[in-house]
């Protein structure tokens, strides 16, 4: 879930917040444990190092002050995005990504309370872990067709709003969600290639930062507003992309400021391990979200 990618973005509840490991059913093809990381969630807060996943996503910070429209040229980048405008060094660097088919997301989102998250996505799945944070403990899951999320008692009342009861009753077990089901949308958001990507661009006029250092690597950075879901939301704030001017210009890391219902969160998520296989596999016995629809509670988060 995001948030946004993505996610990060300010979002409330996005079913992609702080994350872990994923505890079960994903993994890397080659075997590899994806290392421990952070992503985004709804009302994101700076968290400087960088880095640390974004969505996830699916929302960045640095806001673009004095940074100008698309029409500022890159002037001092290296290699290939030298002459380029902002729109043009977003374009470049989303192009590249989709190309590597896969990747993952390290998040640190912070909105009162801090939480970490870890995402592998490629294009059509995805597995992601949040924890820490004040929605809850969970653990996502999302392949063709169906996405499947184990959560605590607390992830279930607050991000999937089942009652206090409904949520006790279901803690800790799998629940699987179709395209049409209240939540899926909200579930797998960020937590494929594409949505977390989505997730990851400024929208808006777009502006560019000077070129400087981010997790030991040369970039720039693209400036905007936040992705449009989380502004239909009500959501107010800026998204920062780094692009590496290194080729082939990969994203490196986005970062979220953001503004919700009088709530303030930052998301930074660092993107590593492009093109390496990612493999989830589908939980038996998960439990229809639904067969659950007299669980929710009177205001369940949106989808």
């Amino acid at each position: 879930m995001s948030y946004g990618p993505l996610s990060a973005v300010p979002q409330v509840a996005p079913v992609h917040g702080a994350l872990h490991e994923p505890q079960s059913g994903a993994r890397r093809a080659n075997g590899a444990t994806p290392q421990a990381a952070t992503r985004w969630q709804a009302t994101p807060q700076p968290r400087r190092r960088r880095k640390g996943l974004v969505a996830v996503v699916v929302v960045v910070l640095l806001a673009a002050a004095g940074a100008g429209a698309g029409v500022v040229v890159l002037k001092r980048s290296a290699n290939g995005l030298s002459g380029k405008s902002a729109a043009e060094v977003l374009a470049t660097s989303i192009g590249a990504a989709r190309a590597q088919g896969s990747v993952h997301l390290a998040a640190v989102e912070s909105n009162g309370a801090s939480a970490i998250g870890s995402y592998d996505i490629s294009a059509t799945v995805g597995a992601q872990t949040v924890s820490g944070g004040a929605q809850g403990n969970a653990t996502l899951l999302v392949m063709p067709g169906m996405a499947y999320l184990k959560g605590d008692a607390a992830f279930l009342h607050n991000s999937l709003g089942l009652g206090v009861s409904a949520a006790g009753k279901y803690a800790g077990q799998w629940i699987s969600f179709k395209p049409g089901d209240p939540g899926y949308a909200q579930v797998v958001s960020g937590d494929t290639l594409s949505s977390a990507l989505s997730e990851a661009s400024p929208t808006g006029t777009l502006g560019l930062t000077p070129s400087l250092t981010v997790d030991g690597q040369q970039v720039v950075g693209v400036t905007g507003g936040l992705p449009t879901d989380a502004t239909r939301s009500g959501a107010v704030g800026s998204v920062t992309l780094y692009v590496s001017t290194a080729a082939p210009y990969l994203p490196v890391e986005v970062v979220t400021n953001g503004t919700l219902a009088g709530q303030r969160g930052t998301s930074t998520v660092t993107f590593s391990h492009w093109g390496e296989p990612v493999s989830v596999t589908a939980p038996a016995g998960a439990t229809p979200f639904s067969s659950l629809a007299q669980a929710l509670a009177p205001s369940p988060i949106p989808g």
